[in-house]
């Protein structure tokens, strides 16, 4: 969840994908649990994102893992085939 609300009144933390849905949260928690009065220590954060790995060599194997598998397996076939290509060629033209 990108947004959160808090209140540090009755100590309630809550997720939510969008500020427009964290302050619905925020007007629907204060009107059910506090009976309509706003608590004085209430707040909204975010956006919140995953914490980027420090490691540069991690983080460029985090962004590209889809990548790099099929162009390991596409270069061990290119080095395997390009041998008995280069045999058939000259084989066949001299």
């Amino acid at each position: 969840m990108r947004y959160t609300y808090r209140c540090r009144v009755c100590r309630t933390i809550t997720g939510h994908p969008s500020e427009r849905a964290a302050e619905a949260e925020r007007i629907e928690h204060a009107s059910r649990v506090h009976h309509g009065r706003w608590p004085e220590d209430d707040e909204i954060t975010g956006p919140h994102s995953k914490p980027r790995p420090r490691d540069p060599v991690r983080a460029w194997l985090f962004r590209h893992n889809r990548i790099i598998g099929p162009a390991m397996l596409q270069f061990w076939a290119l080095c395997m085939l390009s041998g008995p290509v280069y045999l058939l060629v000259t084989h066949v033209f001299g």
